[in-house]
């Protein structure tokens, strides 16, 4: 050796966190997936009303999960909600990542439009 460490300064990969969309029209069911961080021994999830926040719940997963649905949920209409997910190797967090947001909709109700009026006859 001659005394040269070489050090990695590669970034480790982040979890690519995705949502159901926009809006989610359930006020108890929310579901998310995520990318693969190579490494990870253990995936930690947050799902809060801020990123980081885990004040609605959350939990921890195997590293061959890869998706939560949770419908034992309280959600507020009106609200977003982020996920935050936390790669954990057998040395510690590696990364994380987030959501871009998710807002609780209120459902849309199919309208009855009536049928056209006849035409007056003059």
């Amino acid at each position: 050796s001659n005394g040269i460490t070489v050090k990695d300064t590669t970034p480790p990969t982040v979890p690519v966190v995705t949502d159901e969309g926009d809006y989610v029209y359930s006020a108890t069911t929310l579901s998310f997936s995520w990318t693969s961080v190579p490494g990870t021994a253990q995936y930690v999830y947050k799902i809060g009303t801020s990123k980081e926040s885990s004040d609605v719940t959350g939990g921890m997963v195997g590293a061959g999960v890869l998706n939560i649905t949770r419908s034992d949920l309280k959600l507020v209409v009106g609200k977003t909600y982020y996920f935050t997910v936390i790669a954990i190797s057998g040395a510690g967090p590696i990364t994380r990542g987030y959501s871009d947001g998710i807002k609780v909709g209120v459902e849309k109700k199919k309208t009855v439009s009536p049928p056209p009026a006849a035409p007056k006859k003059s």
